[in-house]
């Protein structure tokens, strides 16, 4: 399978996977805070929201490009107490969009981004905690994520951008303004939660599969720490994983390609591999073995790469074979480049990012979202670092030709 066109409209065909032409642009009266014209903007609307879920995509309104949505929550006393001091543990509390209120399980997340609720926490919610049939906007969780680390606030919402115009399995994200109590917590990046409705939409054919989330996990024996999120009832559970460790060490440098052939949905997944590499995600799974999902499709028994936590791209100037500082350990992609086929077929899909990265869109919509997010950056009351969009653009203008050219 390969890269097969970019159409006239606009659109991008891959056998297996297709992203829509990019469709008018529209205007959405009632429905937004703010709006700047960007790509692939979707059809919604034209009356205030009513809190009855519309046709199309769940999500759709919830991560439609150009637009920063207001979230208030609330927390009583209690809950705000039990947040401050066991910030792991999820307390009820109501989440406000649109004028509708929903009860929602809250909880506090984050590892080297963690803040507390005293400060700018990021926050996971869980609307059908309470109602087992309510949804938002057709999902049943969020993730609020505060961008305290990166002073551009563009960096997870530019990659997983491409990582959908590149028909890469991975979370939409978007912007949201977020109130607690009354109080503003400033601009947050929205993301799509990974769950079981979230494995539904990128696998709607093969949907029943395990999903597992890596913590500094590889496919070896000393490093397989992967923590099944979502058992689709592969039977049994996780002896999957096992298998495809044992298949993957069992495999010589000879008979490498093979495996990995045979065990992983190649395409997307050496797709995500070159968008790792391209946009140098020092944090991901090419450079460090972290901030990604598995997921083991049931029917055709091919494993899937997903990205997550992607507030490190746009940040290293690394060859994409690593270097001395920035080595690459993720082991998949150490064998790829030691091996003449698969290292053949890494590089046709670096190219295909490259592709998109000039020409498919990507700088106008960067340009959109520099424009959308940075006033709403300045205005954040509990950012660590001085707003700098410029980090991002001086990266993007550069990379392409850096990466072309230590391929050669």
């Amino acid at each position: 399978m390969g890269f097969i066109l970019t159409c006239a409209l606009g659109c991008v065909a891959i056998e297996g996977w297709l992203t829509a032409a990019d469709p008018p642009l529209v205007d959405v009266p009632g429905q937004v805070d703010r709006e700047v014209a960007l790509p692939r903007v979707p059809e919604l609307p034209s009356q205030p929201w009513s809190g009855v879920e519309a046709p199309g995509e769940p999500g759709d309104r919830l991560f439609a490009e150009g637009t920063i949505h207001d979230l208030a929550l609330s927390l009583s006393d209690e809950a705000y107490r039990a947040l401050r001091d066991h910030p792991d543990e999820q307390v009820q509390g109501v989440l406000t969009w649109h004028g509708v209120a929903y009860d929602a399980g809250i909880k506090i997340k984050g590892s080297s981004s963690f803040r507390s609720i005293r400060q700018k926490a990021s926050f996971k919610i869980d609307v059908h905690q309470y109602d087992r049939e309510r949804r938002i906007d057709g999902l049943k969780r969020l993730t609020l994520n505060n961008m305290i680390q990166d002073a551009t606030m563009l960096r997870e919402h530019a990659y997983y951008w491409l990582a959908g115009a590149l028909a890469i399995p991975a979370p939409r994200h978007g912007y949201a303004r977020v109130t607690v109590n009354g109080e503003p917590f400033g601009l947050y990046g929205l993301v799509e939660t990974m769950d079981g409705r979230l494995m539904k939409r990128l696998f709607p054919d093969d949907k029943d599969g395990n999903l597992y989330e890596a913590s500094g996990a590889d496919f070896t024996e000393a490093r397989n720490w992967f923590d099944l999120q979502v058992d689709g009832g592969i039977v049994p559970t996780p002896d999957d994983m096992d298998d495809l460790v044992r298949a993957l060490e069992g495999a010589d440098s000879d008979a490498f390609a093979d495996v990995f052939a045979e065990r992983f949905d190649l395409e997307p997944v050496l797709r995500y591999l070159a968008l790792d590499i391209v946009t140098g995600n020092d944090d991901g799974y090419v450079f460090n073995h972290h901030n990604y999902h598995v997921y083991h499709q049931a029917l055709s028994d091919r494993w899937v790469l997903l990205p997550w936590g992607t507030d490190r791209s746009f940040t290293q100037e690394v060859s994409p074979y690593g270097g001395h500082a920035t080595p690459i350990v993720g082991e998949l992609v150490r064998r790829c480049w030691g091996d003449d086929r698969c290292a053949g077929q890494l590089r046709e899909q670096i190219e295909v990012v490259l592709h998109i990265w000039e020409d498919g869109g990507f700088l106008e919509m960067l340009a959109a979202s520099t424009e959308l997010v940075t006033d709403a950056c300045e205005a954040d009351p509990r950012r660590e670092k001085r707003c700098d969009q410029e980090e991002i653009e001086a990266f993007v203008d550069e990379r392409a030709a850096y990466v072309r050219e230590h391929l050669e």
